[in-house]
């Protein structure tokens, strides 16, 4: 969010939902008050992390054309993208991902499904494969011309 980028503190409408609906059922002003100063620190620091992950997998997608991060793949600064990938994927399929990262992501052609990508990708590659040779009996160590094993 804009405030996360300016360093700002967060209004409740910027929180993430769930930590908006542990305010809400406060019973106690003060303890609210309280409450609402440390959801706001804590959901900052939660969109900041988010914030920057974001930003190295649009970097990503700018070199690539693409959202497919490899499992273990690391930024040239050491972060974990990959990983982050991941996680974003298991958030959305537990239905716990907030629908507006998860239409940000979609502007970049995020990836959601890793296994389906690759039987796409690599049913196209066969089906070259297919149309140069003329049969689909690939070799057993048969590399493509990105070095991807077909």
């Amino acid at each position: 969010s804009e405030a996360t980028r300016l360093g700002r503190t967060l209004t409740r409408t910027e929180w993430p939902e769930p930590l908006r609906d542990v305010v809400e059922q406060g019973d106690v002003p003060v303890e609210r008050a309280i409450a609402e100063k440390m959801i706001s620190a804590v959901a900052r620091e939660l969109s900041d992390g988010w914030e920057v992950n974001f930003g190295l997998l649009h970097r990503f997608w700018e070199k690539k054309r693409d959202c497919e991060v490899p499992q273990g793949y690391e930024t040239e600064s050491g972060e974990k993208l990959g990983h982050w990938v991941g996680a974003q994927r298991k958030l959305r399929k537990k239905g716990l991902l907030l629908t507006s990262r998860e239409r940000r992501l979609d502007k970049l052609w995020f990836t959601w499904d890793a296994i389906d990508a690759k039987f796409e990708r690599n049913f196209e590659l066969l089906l070259a494969l297919v149309a140069r040779e003329g049969h689909a009996d690939v070799p057993k160590r048969h590399v493509v011309e990105d070095g991807e094993k077909l």
